[in-house]
């Protein structure tokens, strides 16, 4: 009976002492901070975080702009509306600071309007999925612009665009994408 009562004590004994190692390691863990599972979670949630932010930039190539106007010929004095549509025609998700977009009005040599630019809150990051479109309405008033400002008269009053041919030239870090031919009458 004495050996069975010294191996009831033992295997108590070793019971007791694993829960009290187990409950150190418990509370150390818990005083030093996450454990290593909760580490090893929160770093492929970082690296996933990491992973969804390295969307390359969008080539000039990967983007096809497409331009109209509204009215599609306007008249001296009369305001355009602009539609600008870009799709993201690459083989892989990119992203686009429009602050690298220049829409620019010209005719001949001299340049009569920045669109975008001079518009306020055109500094936009997009994020094009393979595909995806975005789209804006900006409205050149047919005035004539040097760097944002309106060209004005002795008399202080804007100047109007000529009749004329116009081009919308549209550039994305510099390189062209799109132009489209505007008639004021």
């Amino acid at each position: 009976m004495k050996k069975k009562e010294m191996w009831i004590r033992r295997i108590v004994s070793t019971t007791v002492l694993v829960v009290i190692v187990l409950l150190v390691i418990f509370g150390v863990s818990k005083l030093l901070g996450k454990s290593g599972a909760d580490k090893a979670k929160e770093s492929q949630s970082e690296q996933s975080d990491q992973a969804s932010l390295d969307i390359p930039v969008c080539a000039a190539k990967d983007l096809n702009a497409g331009v109209s106007f509204e009215p599609p010929v306007t008249y001296v004095g009369q305001e355009t509306q602009v539609a600008l549509q870009l799709r993201n025609i690459g083989t892989t998700p990119c992203q686009m600071d429009t602050a690298n977009l220049q829409l620019r009005m010209v005719t001949g040599e001299d340049e009569v309007w920045q669109g975008g630019q001079c518009s306020g809150n055109w500094d936009k990051l997009l994020l094009l999925d393979i595909g995806q479109e975005w789209g804006t309405k900006l409205t050149w008033d047919g005035h004539i612009y040097n760097d944002c400002v309106a060209v004005t008269n002795d008399e202080d009053s804007a100047l109007w665009a000529a009749s004329g041919t116009y081009q919308l030239l549209v550039n994305y870090s510099g390189a062209p994408l799109t132009s489209q031919t505007l008639v004021v009458e």
